[in-house]
């Protein structure tokens, strides 16, 4: 080791060795300045968790928090709330019964008749043809001039005797529209002073009248003036289906009601004429189809529905492909139906908002002293829509007059929605067992139903 570097080493231990009495001061003063640093620090952060846990923080936060507070008496609100809004489910279940439950055309029939005589289903008939009759002439229905009325009218006419009113025109197994034929005929060969005179008569006719309808234009109306009893399940059937049929038809006439209301004549009207109202296609309708849409097959048997309305359980069964996909299921039932009116027009989407408009029906207790209720029901949807032209020369409208508005035909098919609710009580069995066979039911072929 180098001389010079042990010297130094001595020199410094020397030097502690002299002040060795100053090392414990010396450290306690810096424990003392470390001591002194923390305590401050710790100061610090206790006088800031101080500040903000104050009682005047606290009090803030109290004043903050009692904007939010729930009150003391909330409960008593909101049991108010709860109950209002177990009225409202009631309410909307309760309407939803009131939809459907409506008048019977005939007591003690469903969902058995009380009786055993056969002639309850030939009473039941006639008062659809009463109620069908009491709803034309609600509406002031008319109908053009009648083969008598036009003979009559040019019976002092030179050309009286050569007129040939034979064939179509005088049989009663022809179709309305081969006798319409016929008589368009028959005026085709009229001088113009004669056609005058037939022009004055049914221009009468129509001034006499809010709308042209008749009765056999009416679904079931002409059914059940012929009626022939086919058996206890299948007339309860009868009976049942022309009665929610008939529930259909009112709402139809209530619409027509409701547009010529402010209408003194078929001339001014906004409704001219109801073509048709069924649950059936027409006959040009059923040709541009080209398919039986009520038919199916139940256990094997093709069973065909006729002109009576029918459930709509399957989506083979409908007049039309429904956009709605509603069908028959544990709380609807489902009937399509069909009208054809003749509108001006301006009156095609009033007579459409019309006709799905609520409408009132009212209904009386069981017993006979019960008070009478006003209720409403809304089950109307149309599914299809057409609007044509009409030509009024042509044989279908030769003595018909519609007035000076640009006249349209406007054809709807449409669903109506029973809830049941209202009536599944009084459904008969065999029509219960009919929609069970119908959902088990191999469906008919759906190219069957091929839409042109």
């Amino acid at each position: 080791m180098d001389l010079s570097r042990l010297k130094n080493l001595l020199k410094v231990s020397s030097i502690f060795r002299e002040h060795s009495s100053l090392v414990v001061p010396i450290a306690v003063a810096l424990a003392g300045v470390l001591l002194l640093l923390f305590t401050h620090f710790m100061s610090s952060k206790l006088k800031a968790q101080m500040t903000r846990e104050s009682i005047s923080d606290r009090g803030r936060r109290i004043e903050y928090l009692s904007k939010d507070a729930i009150p003391a008496e909330q409960w008593k609100v909101e049991k108010q709330y709860q109950h209002k809004y177990a009225t409202d489910a009631n309410h909307v279940v309760l309407l939803a019964r009131q939809l459907t439950e409506r008048p019977l055309l005939q007591d003690m029939m469903f969902p058995q008749p009380k009786t055993g005589s056969t002639l309850i289903f030939d009473q039941f008939g006639q008062r659809y043809r009463d109620g069908i009759n009491e709803l034309l002439n609600n509406v002031e229905a008319g109908n053009c001039p009648t083969v008598t009325e036009l003979r009559a009218a040019l019976e002092s006419s030179p050309v009286a005797s050569k007129l040939k009113w034979g064939g179509a025109v005088t049989n009663p197994s022809a179709t309305a529209a081969a006798r319409r034929a016929s008589i368009a005929a028959i005026l085709n060969t009229l001088k113009e002073v004669d056609r005058a005179m037939v022009d004055i008569l049914c221009k009468d006719k129509a001034q006499s009248a809010r709308v042209y309808a008749s009765p056999a234009d009416i679904g079931g109306y002409e059914f059940w003036e012929e009626y022939k009893y086919p058996g206890a399940d299948e007339a309860i059937q009868d009976c049942w289906y022309y009665q929610l049929g008939y529930w259909i038809i009112e709402d139809v006439f209530q619409t027509i009601e409701a547009m010529d209301s402010a209408s003194n004549n078929i001339l001014t009207a906004p409704v001219k004429r109801l073509v048709r109202v069924g649950f059936t296609l027409g006959a040009a309708e059923d040709n541009r189809r080209r398919g039986p849409r009520r038919a199916r097959y139940v256990r094997g048997q093709k069973v065909a529905t006729g002109e009576r309305p029918a459930y709509v359980v399957t989506e083979y069964d409908g007049l039309t492909e429904s956009w709605t996909g509603r069908r028959c299921n544990d709380d609807i039932d489902v009937v399509h139906f069909s009208v054809s009116v003749l509108v001006s027009a301006n009156a095609v989407f009033p007579f459409i908002e019309q006709l799905c408009s609520a409408k009132e029906h009212t209904l009386r207790g069981p017993s006979e002293t019960d008070q009478k209720q006003t209720l409403k029901h809304n089950q109307i949807t149309i599914l299809e829509s057409r609007i044509g032209a009409i030509d009024p020369e042509g044989e279908d409208h030769s003595l018909y007059r519609y007035g000076d508005d640009a006249i349209v035909a406007l054809d709807l098919i449409c669903e109506y929605i029973f809830n049941k609710t209202g009536y599944e009580d009084i459904k008969p069995d065999s029509v219960k067992q009919a929609i069970q066979e119908a959902k088990e039911a191999k469906p008919f072929r759906p190219g069957a139903y091929r839409r042109m």
